[in-house]
């Protein structure tokens, strides 16, 4: 099985592949399948395979069965790699913060407020001088 491969089209494309050597008049059972399945899955599933040998017997396992079991696994693998991306994301924007782009300590530093020597009271002065120079 390739790295980036569904299940779903994997097993698909073993059934298919099964189906035709049966009408070629081979007999396969499901216990060579599935353990065929099992022997080439990637590492992703290495404990799951595991924990199927170990608790359900190969032998009476149908492929139908191993093949809920491998969706059931890889949705929780894709979830939990959703996840983990997802953190990432917010873990980069906590670390942006506090940068020259935001809020920093680096603001008011320098002349003062404003570049015209005060706070906002001169401000307010500033604006009705033009106002009245406007006006003239």
């Amino acid at each position: 099985m390739e790295e980036n491969k569904r299940i779903v089209v994997y097993l698909n494309s073993i059934t298919s592949h099964t189906n035709a050597m049966k009408v070629c008049g081979e007999t396969i059972i499901d216990q060579s399948i599935v353990e065929k399945i099992l022997r080439t899955l990637t590492p992703n599933f290495d404990h799951i395979v595991v924990a199927i040998e170990e608790s359900k017997k190969v032998e009476i396992l149908k492929v139908k069965e191993l093949q809920g079991s491998l969706e059931a696994h890889e949705q929780r693998l894709m979830e939990r790699s959703m996840a983990r991306s997802g953190d990432q994301v917010q873990q980069a924007t906590v670390s942006k913060k506090g940068g020259y782009g935001g809020r920093s300590s680096f603001r008011n530093r320098g002349r003062g407020r404003d570049q015209r020597g005060g706070g906002f009271k001169n401000s307010q002065n500033f604006s009705q001088d033009q106002e009245r120079s406007d006006q003239d």
